[in-house]
């Protein structure tokens, strides 16, 4: 279900922070042509688009998204180049990942059995909502931040571990 697995026969697949990142600045440019939509809402602007690069800080409480983009926007006879965006979002993704390392760090020493007191932890150390669903080929942990919305919505980071079935 597009959920990722971190431990998997026996092998930590926890990606680190900067491929997170990574990820997240791959998807911003190949969302970017649809949010664009071509530049039709500015119908009386020639805009020539460059290719875009972004890059992406996930600090404890926000999140900045770098984007470089070229623009070219010529109306009339003026021309106007533009290039630099960066938007800061408010989300604790940083503290998210900090607990997810917490979590991981206790489930590669003890791969037989999930640790209900790092739950517990992480709940009260971090602010976070720690839940774990048996999904028969593993447990699926949840890890949600209802302090900060993003877009109205809570944060909701989720990955898997395949661990023996639990009785």
């Amino acid at each position: 279900n597009g959920i990722p697995y971190y431990l998997y026969e026996g092998k930590n697949y926890q990606p680190s922070r900067d491929k997170i990142g990574d990820q997240i600045g791959l998807f911003i440019e190949d969302q970017l042509y649809y949010c664009l939509n071509d530049f039709g809402s500015f119908p009386t602007y020639e805009v020539v688009q460059g290719n875009p690069e972004s890059s992406i800080i996930i600090n404890e409480d926000s999140v900045i998204s770098r984007l470089k983009l070229p623009l070219t926007i010529t109306k009339d006879e003026k021309v106007y180049q533009v290039e630099n965006f960066e938007v800061n979002v408010d989300a604790r993704l940083g503290i998210i990942l900090d607990s997810v390392d917490f979590f991981m760090e206790d489930q590669m020493r003890h791969q037989e059995s999930l640790c209900l007191f790092c739950g517990h932890d992480i709940s009260t150390t971090y602010d976070l909502e720690f839940t774990t669903v048996n999904i028969g080929e593993g447990i699926l942990i949840g890890i949600k931040d209802k302090k900060i919305l993003v877009n109205n919505q809570e944060v909701l980071f989720a990955f898997a571990n395949k661990l023996e079935p639990l009785l």
